[in-house]
């Protein structure tokens, strides 16, 4: 692939991508395989956007012991909004704590 020409550019992307659209679009890495994740592929000669419905499919987030507090706010607004819980987990000698938070006030 010649990158000094714009002139094919996007027709040679487009050709890569159909050529291994399986892996680009249905693979992951062995280090996330026990996430468990669905993928939504629409194929349409229609460039206008769609929405899918996921409402109820997320139950709750979870972060790490050190989680930026400028997001603290976001997070709470987010669990309020969709009616989910929030857990952070912290490590203690090893064993996992796992706390539910931030609490309805914010801390």
């Amino acid at each position: 692939m010649d990158l000094s020409s714009n002139d094919n550019l996007e027709l040679e992307v487009l050709e890569h991508i159909v050529a291994h659209r399986e892996a680009i679009l249905f693979s992951k890495d062995l280090l996330w395989q026990y996430e468990n994740e669905y993928r939504f592929v629409s194929i349409s000669s229609d460039s206008s956007e769609f929405e899918v419905d996921i409402s109820g499919s997320l139950v709750g987030i979870f972060t790490s012991y050190n989680f930026p507090d400028c997001y603290k706010l976001n997070l709470l607004s987010i669990i309020e909004k969709f009616d989910i819980y929030a857990l952070r987990i912290e490590w203690e000698f090893g064993v996992p704590l796992i706390t539910q938070w931030p609490s309805r006030d914010g801390s």
